[in-house]
Order: C-alpha cells, then structure tokens, then sequence
C-alpha cells in the first residue's frame, strides 16, 4: 500500500470549495493593509458589532462567511439583512446561495462528511438555469466547472474555468480556482503558466504562494521568489493574507535543507493561519525539529480537514483518520489526493469493502486515472478476496496485471513508489493463488526497490505485508521475514507501517486468530500511545491575530 500522507513533499497548491462556502473569506475579498485592519482578526461578535457601525457589503460578507462555517444561522441572518437589501449590489447568484444558506437547517452542512462526493443533478440544473440568464456570469461558470470536475468530467470542467477567466482575468479566486484544477488534473506545468503569465499574480500575495507552489508541483524554479519575500519582510497586509505564502517559502526552505529559516516562515504562517497553511505545517512538523504543536489550531478550524487528518494519522488512530480523510474528500471531491489516504487508511483498518468503495468515482473520470488509486484499489480487491470470487473483480484484476506488467517492463512508470507498490501487488497475487515461490519473488523485487533514496521509507511496509502473506500461506519462510520486517521498523517508523507491524506481529504469534486480528473490529488493540513529550503551548488571540507561545527552553 502507498500513502500520499507519507509522501516526503507536499505543495501548498490553493484550495478550491465553491462560491457558496468561500463568501467573504479572506483569500475571496481585496486585500487590506495591515494597518487598521482588524476585521479579519476579530471574533464572530466582534464582527457582527462592526456590521452595526458599518452597514457596508465587505463586513456583511465577512460576518456571513464566518456564520456559515461556525453554524450561527442568527448572525447569517443578520449579515443577511445587509447583503440581501434592494439596492445592496449584491451577485445575484451569491445572494441565492446565502438565501439557501438560510432555508438549510440547522447543524446541515453541506459538501460535509461522506455521500457528499457525488454532485447532485439538480444543482447543475440549476446553474445551467442561471447561466441562461447570466451567461458572462464567472462565479456561475467556476462553480459548474467545480461540479463537472466532481463528476469526472475533466475537460468540460477545464473549459468552463478557462470561459470564467476569460471574462474575469485578474481575479484572485478564479486564478487559484483554475490553478487547482489544473494541478488535481496531472498539468501543473499549465498551472504555473497560468499564474506568471497573470499581470496580477507579482502584486497578490495569495497569487505569489499560489505560484511558489505550482512552480514546485511542476518542478520548476518560482519566478516570483524575490516578491516573495519581499512580502513577508514588509508585512504590510494582515497576517491571514501572508499565511499561505509563508507556508509556501517555508516548504522551500524545508527542501533545501534551510531548517532555521523555515521555522521563521512556519512561525509568521501561523499568526493567523489558513487551513491550508495548517495542513502544510502538520507535513513540516516531522521535518523541522523541535516542531510546532498544532492541535488547538487545528481543532478551532472547522475546515482543517486535511491538517486533522494528518494529526489523527501520526497518532496512529486510524479510525478517527479514516473519518476526516472522508470529510476531506467530500471537501474536495475532485482531487485524488484525500481519495487515496481514504483507501489507504481503510485498508491499513482491513476495511477492504470501504477502500473499494472510496474509489469507485476514480473509476469513472474521463481522463488518466491516478496509478496510485488504482494500485490500492487493486490491493483492496486481492486482500478483500473479491478478485477470487466476484466476475467484475477478476476480469479488471485482469485488465490491471496486463497493463501493469506492460508499464513496468517499458519502464512507463515515472514515479518509485508506484512501481514497489505494482510489485508488492503482483507478489500478494501470486501468493492469494498459492504461487509462493513467485509471490516472495515479486515482494523481494519490490524492497530490494526500496533502497532508492525516493523509496527508502517504504522498505517497512514492504516487508510487513510480505511478512503477513507469508504468515498466512505457511510459507517455510515467514520467521526470516519477519523479522526482516522487524528491523525495519524503529521508533522513527512512519505511523501507517507501525500501526500495521503491530497487526502482523500478533498474527505471527497467534496465526489461528487471522480473522479476529486483521480485521477493523481490532483497530483500538494496535493505536500506538505516543509519548507527550513536547512542551505545552498556549495560543493566544489578538486584535493582531493568533500569538502561539512557545516554552523558553531551560538552560
């Protein structure tokens, strides 16, 4: 199994949710100077108090964003009243969307939770609808671009974006928007043209992050890296507006090894973070010794889904993983990225009909799919046993062993990872079909893969799956593989590997209990406590933002 949680790097490409749930949030509305600027900062009662004093459209907005994530449907409707007043200038089709916000009821949260990955037909109908009358309208055409990339279709919804920009070229969402399309679609190159080749992206902080971070997507040098810090030295603007592009820096410098500077840059992110910049900084936290503790930050943010993800994941409580990895794919249906930690994490609980499941709409999309969902689909399907016993199963089984042997013999497969993952595979079906010797082949040609330095952190997982086929065949072999296995994995283990040695060396103890151990009813018995070893850190809330204390540290 491959996680893109253990993956050794991470972008912090824009997030993209829908016109709806991005009203008045700050990477939406003009940037402000720093100076005087305390809206952003504030509680929800302290903008609601400033809606009162200020009847104006960009407070309005504000307070509506802040009601809709934090469920206060009394103080949407106060902001409401303001935004839906005749005369009020108002986007038609924005004002829809907080009339509907206001009919939901309360506690509903919608695109939340699992189920919600499929886009209902009736609200692309409805924006088709509005589009008759408003067809120059951007938002409506970003937003249907949105639900076509939800469904799969990936070159309507690229040129529904391209439509929204024509009409709009230098607007904030609509270039982060696009630039995620493009990059959850496989063409960051695209992205990053897009972003420099924008006369605004040099002079938008939100812009200068979003092209750092595509420029690294792509492989390619960021052509914005003096403006970028630049930025962050002048800190004219509030430091939400920063957040991301301090993030993005930061993961550079992560990269180049540049420890002391990138601490600095996490530390200004986090003055008044992003979701995403939290999620970035979970990824750090394990790069950057003596790490940040995130979890106040991360629980007061109804959005971290990622970022919580992560947290649950190093913790090693899969279940409660498994469950936010789902609200972040529902939070972002079109990207594969959520859609394979949730196969991932089902699989590592045994789940193997939920790791299926997961990736069904992958198997719809018009366009290449990921290797990387596939492969776990594939391991779902052998470890499940559906590949042995239902038709549909065998015959894509089938489909994939031809192709996959095809890809690896003419070396198609760029990526390291996906080729020890296709070995792996190859080796549990050879040993599900009572083919050992070839099974511990294919599974030996995978770790002897792992001593690449981009594979080398898979070496575990290798070994503790081949150890578990091994166990469970009767192989003569299976003690020397555990314990191969059980050199491998130390204290430094990644979280998905620990947790699933700690399943496999039961089984080797008690191979009779298979059913009982490799199971998701016996997750709690292998969550691995970690040591409270960091120092307690207080986050304290200023009309200047979010201050985190950090300990002085003892002579």
């Amino acid at each position: 199994m491959k996680a893109i949680v253990d993956s050794c790097d991470r972008q912090i490409v824009p997030r993209w949710r829908d016109s709806a749930h991005t009203i008045g949030s700050p990477d939406l509305l003009p940037l402000r100077a720093r100076k005087g600027v305390t809206e952003w900062e504030s509680g929800i009662e302290g903008k609601a108090a400033a809606l009162a004093e200020q009847q104006s459209i960009g407070v309005a907005a504000d307070l509506a964003n802040t009601a809709i994530l934090e469920g206060r449907q009394d103080l949407l409707a106060v902001a409401a009243k303001t935004l839906l007043a005749p005369g009020a200038g108002s986007p038609e089709y924005l004002a829809d969307q907080i009339r509907k916000q206001l009919e939901r009821p309360v506690g509903e949260q919608e695109g939340v939770g699992p189920g919600h990955d499929t886009p209902r037909r009736e609200e692309m109908a409805q924006l088709r609808r509005q589009l008759l009358v408003e067809p120059r309208n951007p938002v409506v055409l970003m937003d249907l671009a949105r639900l076509q990339a939800t469904s799969g279709h990936r070159e309507k919804a690229e040129r529904l974006a391209w439509r929204a920009l024509a009409l709009a070229p230098n607007n904030r969402w609509l270039l982060r928007s696009t630039s995620k399309l493009l990059t959850a679609h496989g063409k960051p190159d695209e992205a990053h043209r897009l972003l420099i080749r924008s006369g605004v992206s040099i002079s938008d902080p939100w812009l200068t992050a979003a092209e750092l971070a595509t420029a690294q997507a792509s492989d390619r040098s960021p052509k914005f890296w003096r403006q970028a810090q630049s930025f962050l030295e002048a800190k004219a603007f509030a430091p939400i507006h920063l957040s991301e592009l301090a993030s993005a820096v930061g993961t550079i410098d992560v990269l180049d090894g540049k420890i002391k500077k990138a601490k600095e840059r996490f530390h200004q992110s986090l003055k008044d973070p992003t979701e995403n910049a939290l999620a970035q900084m979970k990824w750090a936290e394990g790069k950057i010794r003596n790490g940040f503790h995130l979890e106040e930050l991360i629980s007061n943010n109804r959005l971290a889904y990622e970022a919580a993800f992560r947290t649950a994941y190093t913790e090693r409580d899969m279940e409660k993983a498994l469950q936010l990895a789902q609200e972040w794919m529902a939070d972002e249906p079109f990207a594969p990225e959520p859609v394979a930690n949730v196969t991932y994490v089902a699989s590592l609980l045994d789940d193997y009909e939920m790791a299926i499941r997961s990736t069904e709409r992958e198997l719809r999309l018009a366009a290449v799919r990921e290797i990387c969902i596939l492969n776990n689909r594939v391991y779902a399907l052998i470890s499940g046993g559906k590949a042995f016993t239902d038709e549909q199963a065998g015959a894509e089984l089938t489909d994939w062993v031809s192709t996959i042997t095809r890809d690896l013999r003419e070396s198609r497969i760029q990526d390291v990872g996906d080729q020890v993952h296709a070995l792996a595979n190859l080796g549990l079906l050879f040993y599900r079909a009572g083919e050992l010797e070839l099974g511990r082949k294919f599974y030996d040609q995978a770790a002897d893969l792992t001593k690449t330095a981009k594979a080398r952190q898979m070496e575990g997982a290798v070994l503790t799956y081949h150890a578990r086929e091994a166990i469970l065949s009767k192989a003569p072999w299976a003690s020397e593989i555990m314990e191969r296995a059980k050199k491998t994995i130390t204290a430094g283990a990644l979280p998905g590997p620990a947790f699933y040695f700690a399943k496999v060396e039961a089984l080797s103890k008690a191979p009779h209990k298979a059913a009982e151990i490799l199971s998701r009813a016996s997750a709690a018995d292998f969550r691995i406590n970690l040591p409270k070893v960091l120092p307690k850190y207080r986050v304290e809330k200023t009309e200047n933002g979010l201050i985190l204390w950090v300990p002085k540290k003892s002579s």
